[in-house]
């Protein structure tokens, strides 16, 4: 069983235990702010941003401190905060992609150079 760090969780499985917090001392200005946050209703929003700079900044070697401090293995939900998504193909390779999986249901924007194909999608 893995523990999922996601946005709705992670002030109570990371922000809310100290001895975590201090075993990640790269997101102390996070822990910090989200504190502060908790401290003071009107900054709310601040302490959401807090939780999302923390799941974009997490690395592997987080969440290795993470998997051994639980004793389990972490899985970290980031957050896609891209409004665009650009991808590149190799055109023989495009339709086997493509349809494999199908996001030609958002908007998007493509065109070709030579043997590259490239697709906008955005939200």
């Amino acid at each position: 069983m893995a523990i999922t760090i996601t946005f709705q969780n992670t002030d109570q499985i990371v922000f809310q235990d100290s001895k975590l917090r201090k075993l990640l001392p790269d997101f102390q200005q996070q822990f910090q702010t989200w504190a502060l946050a908790r401290q003071t209703p009107e900054l709310k929003a601040m302490g959401q941003k807090a939780v999302i700079d923390f799941l974009s900044l997490v690395e592997a070697k987080h969440v290795k401190i993470m998997e051994e401090y639980f004793n389990d293995k972490v899985v970290v939900d980031k957050i896609d905060t891209n409004v665009v998504a650009n991808h590149e193909f190799h055109i023989d390779e495009a339709e086997k992609l493509l349809n494999a999986q199908p996001i030609l249901k958002e908007a998007f924007f493509a065109y070709r150079e030579e043997d590259r194909l490239y697709i906008s999608f955005w939200r």
